[in-house]
């Protein structure tokens, strides 16, 4: 945790550069395991870049977070753009993941902001499923 790497940066301004970057990515990846580093990623890009206004993470809904434990060290807010929601379904890290930095997170269907005016006991629907805080974190909703 915290050391996987995979990790590529670059300062660039214009479409090109920033296409030729994440093909390059696409290329690096598919280390062969599901989980992805993506705390470790945004600690790294936001040391790179301390003065960056926005942090976005471009997520995998469909991959679970695997440094978790690292989320202290995150101080910015994070906008989350999950790619690969099918069936309305959210994974509920990403939720909390945006809801611990005050961040937001973002679906082709739909914008889920102020996730952290919610509070504990209290549900919100997104995409036709309910999610809950339970002990501090979003948890899918079973049906009664």
């Amino acid at each position: 945790v915290g050391k996987t790497g995979g990790l590529y940066q670059s300062r660039a301004s214009d479409y090109q550069t920033i296409e030729s970057l994440a093909y390059k990515t696409i290329r690096g990846g598919d280390g062969g395991d599901w989980q992805e580093n993506d705390v470790e990623a945004l600690y790294f890009g936001i040391q790179n870049c301390p003065d960056c206004k926005d942090i976005i993470l471009i997520a995998d809904n469909d991959s679970p977070v695997r440094d978790w434990r690292m989320m202290s060290m995150i101080k910015r807010p994070i906008r989350v753009i999950l790619c690969g929601v099918e069936d309305g379904y959210i994974n509920p890290q990403y939720l909390n993941l945006a809801r611990m930095t005050k961040g937001s997170v973002h679906t082709m269907e739909k914008d889920i902001l102020n996730l952290m005016e919610i509070n504990e006991g209290e549900s919100i629907e997104v995409n036709g499923k309910n999610y809950k805080i339970y002990k501090g974190n979003f948890v899918i909703k079973r049906a009664d």
